[in-house]
């Protein structure tokens, strides 16, 4: 009998809040019988800021995220072959801004290097069950995240495209973007993928997830603490968007997918003795750490933080 995996995928949802007048976020998440995919986008305010009078005076940002997504969705809906995963999925999102540059109208009116036109950047997880274990691909551009989430917490698959900084110091040096996508096609799709054992969770975030806590931990600890909090799905993303929501500077976009815990309430007790040490040995003492603590803490943190399952170095952090 040929595995189904809607009967192993636990839920999927995503979280989405925005700031006012902005609204630059995205996200595209489904699942058939065979693999699912979840999939974030930021549109890049700064580098996307013109606006365009025949797409309703909408920023290039707003428009890109919402045309990264369709390309997204577009190519899930058509994928048949995971070894041209990566090449067909920039296709597919090259096509959409495409049609988006079609009906722009005029020309590209803003200049100078920090300008692209339609940028925005990506997080996609796309798993799907082969021989009894999942292949867990990890495709991004930019700066939104992929997690997976196991046993031993949160580990940073993607690798942020930012020169020089980790995941701690990009929290205050706010480090150059130098690669998005965009409409001059200028861009690459990186892909890490993992063979991973259900349970597991898959997440994805857009950096008004993660960007304004002090420390990588915080993270982690809201997903962990919202989860044993609630009672079920529905309370648990609304638990989500009102801790992000407090902390946040940015909109924000989290998708999250669970596989192989077979309820709820097996989910939490999963995660539950991780988010106690996680509450206890780093959030406990964040108040009144100095710089010098919250380094140490970090280079704790981070050796299973930037660790793939498996023991193998997700490549940053070092």
């Amino acid at each position: 009998m040929k595995n189904n995996l809607i009967d192993k995928l636990d839920l999927q949802f995503c979280v989405y809040g925005e700031m006012e007048n902005s609204g630059e976020d995205s996200y595209y998440y489904s699942a058939n019988e065979d693999k699912y995919v979840s999939a974030v986008f930021d549109g890049c305010g700064g580098l996307g800021a013109q606006k365009y009078k025949e797409l309703n005076n909408k920023k290039g940002a707003y428009i890109a995220s919402r045309a990264a997504s369709a390309g997204v969705e577009a190519w899930f809906n058509e994928y048949c072959d995971r070894r041209a995963r990566k090449n067909d999925i920039k296709k597919y999102i090259d096509m959409c801004l495409a049609e988006c540059n079609k009906y722009s109208g005029s020309a590209f009116e803003l200049k100078g290097s920090m300008v692209r036109k339609f940028p925005t950047t990506m997080s996609a997880v796309i798993a799907e069950e082969s021989g009894g274990k999942f292949d867990v691909s990890y495709m991004w551009s930019g700066d939104s995240r992929g997690y997976l989430f196991d046993e031993n917490g949160a580990h940073q698959i993607t690798d942020d495209d930012i020169d020089g900084e980790d995941a701690l110091t990009n929290l205050t040096n706010d480090g150059v973007l130098n690669n998005v996508i965009s409409f001059d096609g200028n861009y690459v799709v990186h892909e890490k993928v993992i063979k991973r054992q259900a349970p597991f969770m898959t997440v994805t975030a857009t950096d008004g997830c993660f960007g304004y806590y002090k420390t990588p931990m915080e993270f982690e600890f809201s997903i962990l603490y919202t989860l044993s909090l609630a009672e079920n799905v529905n309370d648990w993303k609304e638990k989500i968007n009102d801790f992000i929501s407090r902390f946040t500077g940015d909109d924000y976009t989290v998708c999250i997918a669970a596989v192989g815990f077979g309820s709820f309430q097996k989910l939490k007790t999963f995660y539950k003795r991780r988010m106690e040490k996680i509450y206890d040995r780093y959030i406990t003492k964040l108040d009144d750490a100095d710089d010098k603590d919250i380094m140490s803490m970090w280079n704790e943190y981070k050796k299973q933080y930037y660790t793939m399952p498996g023991g193998v170095h997700s490549g940053t952090g070092n």
